[in-house]
């Protein structure tokens, strides 16, 4: 998984903080974010908030505003409500949504543990309602100076509120093992296990295959060669099933292979130029794609830089969640924790 959080903020009261964050998220179904809001403090332990929101993903695009508190249980402890009033829109649809979360966020010494629960209803006039659940889980766990543990669970179900029936439905669980040691950083490491199960919406196609669940492991490293040249290497293997007709098809054994290799060359200080090479492999459908991807670095702090780009190939480097529409430029940004 990947994904990167930029904000600003200033203090208009000393209580008080207007701000504006941007996410960009590769994980479950991708998505970039843009939040206008401000917040103020009531108390020691209680906050309140109010936003305006504009998500955008593949697969729909949300706008609204939302209202929330939030509260400091504990030093570690924090627990978060709110509520959005909003549209969602695909491709052929607008809905007006409606949507209810509860989330926990707990910091210990050595992990953090995130959790977040939410409702949704979409109504239109021209289709049935539907109602949302879902939920999102996170865990970081530092079992010593050099090896941290990383978990999540996605689970996300929609039905049509007149029949109970299931419009969409997906899950994901990911469990990895990342290396950074300390004493000699020139060596990062991630090894991570995922099983996805996406079953895609039934009025948008949104990806190459209707249905799909598996299976998938992947590898990457990134090594300092020497101070001013960085070289990186990616393997993924993704063993599953797809459904291309969910009326009238069978679940289909298909095996993809990914490989990415990456170098990195700094020319001055704060800016580097990139490049990679892509091979996309789904053996049972003979199908092969390769090309590369360039773009350029530009570092703006110690820990955070953005990236900008091209991509001549037509798929992204997540098998949990590849895309065949990802050809053309990108903008990025990259923290370091």
């Amino acid at each position: 998984n990947s994904g990167t959080r930029l904000g600003l903020g200033y203090r208009f009261r000393d209580e008080s903080l207007a701000y504006v964050n941007y996410v960009t998220e590769q994980s479950g179904v991708s998505r970039n974010g843009l939040t206008v809001g401000q917040k103020t403090q009531i108390n020691d332990r209680l906050r309140v908030y109010s936003e305006h929101r504009h998500d955008s993903s593949r697969r729909q695009n949300v706008e609204g505003d939302s209202y929330g508190i939030s509260y400091e249980f504990t030093e570690n402890w924090t627990i978060d409500a709110d509520l959005m009033d909003g549209q969602s829109s695909t491709e052929d649809q607008v809905y007006d949504r409606s949507a209810y979360s509860l989330a926990s966020r707990y910091r210990g010494n050595r992990y953090e543990l995130v959790n977040r629960y939410e409702y949704r209803t979409d109504n239109s006039t021209s289709s049935d309602e539907l109602n949302q659940w879902l939920t999102a889980n996170r865990l970081k766990l530092e079992l010593d100076v050099d090896w941290t543990l990383v978990g999540k669970i996605d689970y996300a179900i929609t039905e049509e509120n007149s029949s109970t029936a299931k419009v969409a439905e997906f899950g994901e669980i990911d469990l990895g093992f990342a290396y950074r040691p300390t004493g000699d950083n020139r060596l990062n490491a991630l090894a991570m296990y995922s099983y996805v199960y996406d079953l895609d919406p039934t009025n948008q196609f949104g990806g190459m295959y209707l249905d799909e669940k598996g299976h998938v492991l992947s590898l990457e490293a990134i090594y300092h060669l020497i101070p001013t040249v960085k070289v990186g290497a990616k393997y993924a293997l993704k063993k599953s099933s797809i459904r291309l007709d969910r009326e009238r098809s069978d679940f289909l054994d298909a095996t993809t292979q990914l490989v990415v290799g990456r170098i990195t060359l700094d020319l001055v200080k704060n800016l580097a130029v990139f490049g990679e090479y892509r091979l996309l492999e789904i053996e049972e459908l003979d199908d092969r794609k390769q090309g590369a991807l360039v773009g350029i670095d530009i570092r703006l702090t110690d820990h955070f830089g953005l990236g900008v780009g091209y991509n001549f190939t037509e798929f992204n480097d997540r098998l949990q969640t590849l895309n065949y529409e990802a050809k053309g430029w990108f903008l990025n940004f990259n923290a370091e924790i």
